[in-house]
């Protein structure tokens, strides 16, 4: 879907497969055989290329640095046996109380990296690196996390499009 640049919607016309059901695929869940049929007609391929390979394996943490609103994203990139650290920077411009930007800068080698592992693993790459960020902002302004009221986040990642987090 991501590939071809479709939405659930899109596939749920083309194959007559539930919303429900093709939600739950996307956020990982195991086809039935017959859902794999359909899927595979709607998109002219083989079973063996919904399953892809990804030989990296990626966590990350962050920690403050010296100069106020900076802090640094650790990337540690397990690639067969070879590991090797990843450090990019990113800021944390709060607005208000409610109200926070995160810039990503000297990010090359991350981009690179990112560029390398197929788009399927995109997402959850986007989502662990936001819940480290998230993280860190929470420590920092001691919020808990239940929040009540609007709380947004919004990043600045080169290897995304600009996208806001809304917490109510």
């Amino acid at each position: 879907m991501a590939e071809r640049q479709l939405s659930i919607l899109d596939v749920h016309k083309g194959t007559g497969i539930s919303r429900s059901t093709l939600t739950n695929l996307v956020n990982g869940r195991t086809p039935s055989a017959t859902t794999l049929d359909k899927l595979c007609l709607f998109f002219h391929v083989t079973p063996a290329d919904f399953y892809v390979y990804s030989p990296y394996e990626l966590t990350f943490t962050t920690t403050e640095t010296y100069m106020d609103g900076e802090y640094k994203l650790f990337t540690n990139v397990l690639h067969y046996q070879d590991e090797t650290l990843i450090s990019t920077n990113f800021f944390i411009n709060t607005i208000d109380d409610t109200h926070n930007v995160v810039d990503f800068s000297n990010s090359e080698t991350l981009l690179d990296l990112f560029n390398k592992i197929d788009i399927i693993f995109h997402k959850e790459i986007k989502q662990q690196i936001s819940a480290e960020v998230e993280r860190m902002i929470m420590m920092n302004h001691n919020i808990e996390e239940k929040i009540s009221g609007d709380y947004e986040i919004v990043y600045r990642m080169p290897w995304y499009e600009s996208y806001s987090k809304h917490y109510s």
